[in-house]
């Protein structure tokens, strides 16, 4: 996630222009390696940054994908666990912000599998401030496995590895992907699946903030908020953690479930259409599927059919009231923003997100004076 590279060919043929890229590429490496070896510098950087430049509109987009021009992460080095699993025939898959994944064999097992290696050891970041890589792989793994044999399709299970230094990584088989892109109805019908399985017993999330997903969110939201006003000074005030969390509690009417909550097409693997892998549970919480779909209809925008597969499998499609969605998607929208704003800075989907965010607090604000205006009180 980066700038438009369409200005680049532009004024390059004069010293000046060669000067202004070579500054540009300097301050996107200092970024780089500021969020990989220095987080708690870029934490206060953050937190004194001056008035943002950004201004908003409008958020129409996809959730958040690589950029072509934000310079590549440190490349993970798989030799440690080459060495300690007697890993071959190791080349990269993929890579993104956090993690590297490479196609290799084992001479323990049969096919192909997945070694998952973190950039850092603990994930720093705007939205999140520390979390443990190691602490990740693990629940990827034990979703995994509680997952398997179920009509959500995930990986198999190999396990952690360690290396020197708390190096660390995990193996899972891997799931071959053709390119194709499900239909919304395939997306429905995988994500109905998944809510309508029972939580797994004594399943503590990662980033969980609280008992569970609605406490979480009315936990991070004001954090993530915080963070926000460092870049854009003037943001209205946010209801604090209490009175976000009455204004969510009436959710639990609905059975708690496993929120995968990144659910887009960056995180399946797909054959011929259909869905054959779940990959990527580090944002994971249990709580209300409500909190999923919002987010989804935020981030990814999913199309016709979606709730037509959805209906298909999961127990109900929840109706929610404008309160409750308002909140939900506000969640989502702030998390966007950061992204693009500090995480991975893109002033155009910035603008964007950063309008629909003042929107949905507007309308936040509408709505708890036409409840109070009922009688009724947050708290």
């Amino acid at each position: 996630m980066g700038v438009a590279p369409s200005a680049l060919g532009l004024g390059l043929s004069t010293l000046g222009g060669w000067v202004m890229l070579l500054g540009c590429a300097t301050v996107h490496v200092f970024r780089l390696w500021e969020k990989r070896f220095a987080p708690d510098r870029r934490r206060r950087r953050l937190a004194s940054a001056p008035a943002s430049r950004h201004d908003a509109s409008r958020h129409d987009g996809p959730a958040p994908d690589p950029s072509p021009d934000r310079p590549p992460p440190p490349p993970a080095d798989p030799t440690p666990f080459i060495r300690a699993a007697g890993l071959t025939d190791v080349a990269e898959a993929g890579a993104g912000l956090e993690f590297a994944v490479f196609r290799c064999r084992s001479p323990a097992g049969p096919g192909p599998l997945a070694l998952r290696i973190p950039h850092s050891r603990i994930v720093a970041n705007a939205n999140d401030p520390h979390l443990d890589a190691r602490a990740l792989l693990a629940q990827e793994l034990a979703i995994y496995g509680y997952l398997s044999g179920s009509a959500v399709p995930v990986p198999a299970p190999h396990g952690l590895l360690d290396a020197e230094a708390g190096a660390c990584a995990m193996l899972a088989s891997f799931v071959e992907s053709d390119g194709s892109s499900p239909s919304p109805r395939e997306l429905g019908r995988v994500l109905g699946a998944l809510h309508a399985l029972p939580p797994p017993p004594d399943f503590v999330p990662v980033v969980c903030e609280g008992g569970d997903a609605l406490e979480t969110i009315a936990t991070r939201l004001p954090r993530r908020w915080g963070e926000l006003a460092a870049l854009v000074p003037g943001l209205p005030r946010l209801p604090d953690k209490k009175t976000l969390l009455c204004y969510l509690s009436s959710l639990r009417r609905f059975p708690p479930s496993l929120l995968h909550l990144d659910f887009r097409i960056a995180n399946l693997r797909v054959e011929k259409g259909r869905i054959t892998g779940v990959v990527d549970w580090e944002n994971a919480l249990l709580g209300p599927p409500a909190v999923e779909l919002c987010r989804l209809r935020e981030t990814a925008h999913p199309g016709d059919g979606f709730e037509d597969g959805y209906a298909e499998t999961a127990p109900e499609v929840p109706e929610l009231s404008p309160m409750e969605e308002i909140v939900l998607r506000l969640d989502s929208a702030v998390m966007l923003a950061l992204v693009f704003l500090s995480e991975a800075p893109h002033p155009d989907r910035g603008k964007t997100c950063l309008g629909k965010v003042r929107r949905l607090v507007e309308r936040l604000a509408r709505e708890a004076d036409k409840e109070q205006s009922h009688g009724h009180s947050p708290s």
